[in-house]
């Protein structure tokens, strides 16, 4: 796990960015961790696998659950701009363009 040096406020919980991969398919996910416990707080991203245009979908828990505030912190973050919204299933979701220095 990667702590990144950028925190983010959410009902007076410190909360600190990570990067890390999941154990079952070395795909790249950023989240969220409670910044006193060390405590998963929430996945922001799930299965990234890099390239030089990656494109990213908000995990629907991180959108669901958290404030607009939050969200907005976060996305600003993380992405150069918003590029469209897409639709699966029952619900649709914003489709970011993850900014570079973030691509390993």
């Amino acid at each position: 796990m990667k702590k990144l040096n950028i925190t983010f406020e959410e009902n007076g919980r410190k909360l600190r960015l990570v990067r890390d991969s999941y154990a079952n398919n070395n795909a790249t996910y950023f989240g969220l961790i409670d910044d006193e416990t060390g405590e998963p707080f929430c996945d922001i991203t799930v299965n990234l696998h890099f390239s030089s245009k990656t494109i990213i979908e908000l995990d629907n828990d991180f959108r669901n659950y958290t404030s607009k505030g939050l969200i907005k912190s976060v996305s600003k973050e993380l992405t150069d701009c918003y590029l469209t919204e897409d639709y699966s299933g029952y619900c649709s979701y914003p489709v970011l363009k993850l900014k570079e220095k973030y691509i390993e």
